[in-house]
């Protein structure tokens, strides 16, 4: 069966679901390789981007539903 390519919404969801998860990882690992300290604040200004960008991803999934 032939697969139907995806809309923008759908894609723009997963995009902005996967940077959320790129940013969770590789925030921190960017300051450790670079001898940085990473703060508290600079742990929760990484987890309420990532946090963000994840919801907006999901949201966009279920208005595309819609």
């Amino acid at each position: 069966m032939a697969e139907q390519s995806k809309s923008f919404p759908e894609m723009l969801g997963e995009a902005l679901r996967e940077i959320a998860v790129l940013i969770i990882v590789f925030a921190p690992l960017d300051r450790w390789v670079d001898h940085r300290s990473y703060t508290w604040i600079d742990l929760w200004e990484t987890f309420a981007i990532s946090a963000l960008l994840f919801l907006m991803g999901v949201i966009l999934e279920k208005l595309r539903a819609l």
